[in-house]
């Protein structure tokens, strides 16, 4: 059977006052490790690494509230209507703050007028925001987007999980992630809605959450050779989504873990735009593709950002899966070379065991003169439109023309269904990685085998959703129209 060659296991600014020296890559190749001296990580203010609502995004739901994501933990008596605050123009948009764990959220207080334009601003300087330690952003932070003209009733789903349902031999010194279709309201996700058990015991765990990304974190390391089942809940008092919509039901998976911890530093495997690459789009975004699922809290703009020379590039971070994005908020300057650094060390990114990479992530490129305006296509599927007779533990999934926005890629906009019924195969959850996505089918079962992921003798339909709210390449631009194909299974 044909399957990709995955690697394990799917919001966005850089402060002004971040200064860093880096070594500019030249030639091809992958990237070289930043042998400049660098303005300590913890040394930095702290900034908005991410925001709910993206930076120039149209047709956002009349219903939602606005989040941001902060690069660290902040002070909460810092985080209030006064430095966290919503405009309509020039009249500013009743509602309440809230602050958890690393995210900041502004709740107005009645629903948004339809298709108007709003702007939320984080004060930084004297009296706005400030990290643990007293220090405050450097600069205020702001950011608009449109509405649309309806409000958000669609429930959110688990789009991933790390680790994969069904694993085996997962280290003893993991942490749990799950990735949702869309961001999430962070009160709502805690020790109370996500947990882990082993048998019918819980495990002590701390629970943590930034942009589409929750991490349960075990007190102590698990027991070896042993069973795990982790449960996101659902329904009135699970999680739910910034419109306050609570996903449909429980979603569980389960793993079996190993013997040993994982001691492997986690390295860089690629990125959409190669080192030494010229005639990169200006609006193009940065991705770079992880060797395995990284801990979603290390993945920020003081530890994944963009500069021109010595000057930074004000932008946010998103991290689905194995991937990571650099979304600049403005298009690029033409024929300018760029260098993206991805830190290592104990302030840099991290895997999901706690292990950092070994060294500085560096490469650098130089845009052309124009925009990136072509829209994405698939290229290839795992299993041909009007195949028969497939075997049941065949991959689905399909191949893009580029690099994809993999907050995009979802059991939301991408399906697999029973032909006849129209009903979803399972409770599957999506992996990207880099520009080709599979299926996983989370089917909790412990017997000797994993459980076959399609059922004998019946056609199935995939459905890759292009257009608005489709899959979007990393310029934005959506897959033009839906791409639909079917197949039949065989009796194995």
């Amino acid at each position: 059977m044909k399957r990709f060659e995955l690697v394990v296991g799917p919001m966005k600014w850089l402060a002004a006052m971040l200064v860093v020296a880096v070594a500019a890559g030249c030639g091809g190749g992958g990237g070289t490790q930043d042998d400049s001296p660098a303005v300590p990580a913890n040394a930095l203010p702290p900034t908005v690494s991410s925001t709910a609502q993206v930076n120039g995004a149209v047709n956002v739901p009349t219903n939602a509230k606005i989040g941001a994501t902060f690069s660290e933990a902040m002070d909460p008596a810092s985080i209030t209507a006064a430095t966290f605050f919503v405009m309509q123009g020039a009249t500013a948009v009743p509602g309440t703050v809230s602050y958890t764990g690393v995210s900041a959220l502004f709740v107005p207080l009645a629903i948004l007028a339809p298709n108007t334009r709003y702007t939320a601003t984080i004060k930084g300087g004297a009296g706005g925001a400030r990290d643990l330690a007293g220090t405050p952003m450097a600069n205020d932070f702001s950011w608009s987007w449109t509405t649309g003209a309806s409000v958000d009733t669609f429930a959110p789903t688990v789009s991933g999980t790390l680790n994969r349902n069904g694993a085996t031999n997962v280290a003893i010194n993991t942490k749990v992630g799950a990735t949702f279709s869309e961001a999430m309201d962070p009160l709502t996700i805690n020790a109370a809605t996500f947990i882990l058990m082993q048998g019918a015991s819980a495990v002590p765990a701390t629970v943590s959450y930034t942009g589409v990304s929750a991490v349960l974190v075990p007190a102590a390391n698990l027991a070896p050779g042993t069973a795990y089942t982790a449960t996101i809940r659902g329904g009135a008092a699970g999680v739910k989504d910034l419109a306050g919509n609570a996903m449909a039901s429980d979603f569980s998976w389960s793993w079996t873990t190993s013997t040993a911890a994982d001691t492997t530093a986690p390295t860089v495997t690629g990125t959409v735009n190669a080192n030494g690459a010229t005639n990169v789009a200006i609006n193009a975004r940065v991705g770079a593709t992880f060797s395995e699922a990284m801990d979603p809290l290390s993945v920020t703009v003081k530890t994944f950002f963009l500069t021109q020379g010595a000057t930074p590039v004000p932008g946010t971070v998103s991290y689905s899966g194995v991937t990571a994005v650099f979304n600049p908020l403005d298009n690029l300057l033409p024929n300018t070379v760029y260098t993206v650094t991805i830190k290592a060390g104990a302030l840099g990114v991290k895997d999901l065991a706690g292990n950092a990479m070994a060294s500085d992530y560096v490469i650098s490129w130089t845009t052309g003169a124009v925009t990136d305006a072509g829209a994405p296509t698939i290229v290839s599927t795992t299993i041909a439109d009007g195949a028969t007779n497939v075997p049941v533990d065949t991959t689905v999934g399909a191949t893009f023309s580029e690099g994809m926005d993999p907050l995009t890629v979802t059991n939301v906009t991408c399906t697999l269904v029973q032909t006849a019924t129209g009903v979803l195969a399972g409770t599957a959850t999506v992996s990207y990685s880099p520009n080709q996505f599979e299926f996983q089918l989370n089917l909790t079962d412990f017997g000797p085998q994993l459980p076959s992921s399609l059922v004998p003798n019946t056609g199935y339909t995939v459905t890759v959703k292009g257009g608005g709210g489709g899959v979007a390449d990393l310029a934005g631009n959506p897959m033009a129209i839906d791409r639909t194909w079917s197949f039949t299974t065989g009796p194995n």
